[in-house]
């Protein structure tokens, strides 16, 4: 018997991503976020989704902090740990059904990014880099 993975896809800086369907709480395609001051460089702010006070981290600037602005594209609230975090990405792709195990990421990654990447899925379109919702929180 097959096991059937789900996964919602997202693009950052041209590098596609992903995060088990399950870690979601929702999407959030036009959501305003206000900045805090002395936050963390990762940090775009905060938000309030559904009466519910959000952290919202640039997940971009968690990989490559010296490429680009902050994210203006989707926000992704995540189920991870006690307090609730939303990431900021450049643009949702789609959910990935998909078979395939989950493979270790490979070992020549800087630290910082494998703390982040749970794993990669091949697919017919390329590599998806799986994210860590917990390793975000190390962070």
């Amino acid at each position: 018997m097959s096991i059937h993975r789900q996964y919602l896809v997202f693009c950052m800086r041209g590098v596609r991503y992903g995060v088990a369907l399950d870690s979601c709480h929702e999407v959030n395609l036009r959501s305003r976020v206000y900045p805090v001051p002395r936050a963390r460089p990762h940090i775009s702010g905060i938000m309030n989704l559904r009466g519910e006070v959000v952290t919202v981290i640039d997940l971009p600037s968690m990989f490559s902090p010296s490429k680009g602005e902050a994210s203006s594209g989707a926000v992704i609230r995540l189920k991870a740990g006690e307090h609730p975090i939303a990431i900021r990405v450049d643009a949702v792709e789609d959910i990935l059904t998909t078979e395939n195990a989950l493979e270790p990421p490979p070992p020549h990654l800087a630290e910082e990014h494998l703390r982040l990447i749970a794993g990669v899925i091949q697919t017919e379109n390329g590599i998806v880099q799986i994210i860590d919702p917990q390793g975000i929180l190390r962070v």
